[in-house]
């Protein structure tokens, strides 16, 4: 009963913190108008445009379309709601998923883990802005969370769940797909040191979840989606980083100093 309350008062305080900065703005995030103005396309011509016209240079549409499929609603009449709020309340849910995943690893005060994932200042920054990120990181979390809870208790009705939410981290956010290759199969590789079979079933998951993808885009996804993402990396491949200019992978000191909590939780 106390950890439930705990729990209500960590997501609010997640909500609240993401929601500040649009409520105070307006918006919040370079990106936001973007989105909307897809959406607004796909509101007026009932499906997914093929040129993407809001970007320079303009080019064919190859961003992943579940963010701007599911913002259709809010186009033109209620897109200051969804400019402060859709964002940061999908955030808040991954903060629910952290707890759950948190219990299934045997954490002995899950609630903290909640508590970094809800007022880690880079997770707030990220929450707050309109953009595919909270909805990628929400469907990432959930499917580690699906995957953890079949180790613990292997039942073969969970897989579907599985394939489903990586579909759906396929189909919302480019750097959470990129994630979701290295958290899957170590996951899974993990889980087939104890049992052979189990591991295989989480790994083949995997490619389930991007057939899924190709089906119900009806082949955008590899045609446009995964092309575009290819193409991106590419972009970084041959020039670098953004900040640096340097080619390889960004220092860990780093990455540590843009955001020590997120960091160090794991360890705390």
């Amino acid at each position: 009963m106390v950890e439930g309350i705990l729990l209500l008062a960590v997501m609010a305080l997640a909500l609240v913190l993401r929601a500040i900065p649009s409520i105070k703005n307006g918006h919040y995030g370079y990106d936001s108008y973007y989105h909307l103005l897809v959406a607004r396309t796909i509101s007026e011509r009932k499906r997914l445009p093929e040129k993407d016209t809001y970007m320079a240079p303009e080019g064919d549409y190859g961003y992943p379309p579940l963010l701007h499929v599911l913002l259709k609603p809010f186009a033109w009449k209620h897109e200051k709601f969804a400019l402060r709020y859709l964002a940061p309340a999908i955030d808040t849910l991954t903060v629910l998923v952290a707890y759950g995943l948190a219990c299934q690893l045997g954490v002995h005060h899950p609630i903290l883990i909640a508590l970094i994932v809800a007022v880690s200042p880079m997770a707030v920054l990220q929450g707050a802005s309109l953009s595919p990120r909270p909805l990628g990181n929400l469907a990432l979390s959930f499917a580690m969370f699906i995957a953890f809870v079949f180790w613990k208790t292997p039942d073969l009705r969970l897989i579907p769940f599985l394939v489903v939410s990586e579909t759906l981290v396929m189909l919302s956010h480019k750097m959470s797909t990129q994630t979701l290759l290295v958290a899957h199969p170590a996951v899974s590789l993990a889980i087939m040191y104890y049992n052979p079979a189990e591991g295989l079933t989480v790994l083949l998951a995997l490619p389930a979840a991007l057939a899924l993808a190709v089906l119900v885009t009806r082949g955008r996804y590899l045609t446009r989606v995964l092309k575009d993402h290819i193409g991106f990396i590419k972009v970084h491949t041959r020039h670098g980083d953004y900040v640096t200019g340097k080619k390889g992978l960004p220092s860990p000191i780093r990455s540590l100093k843009s955001d020590p909590l997120s960091f160090a939780g794991p360890f705390l």
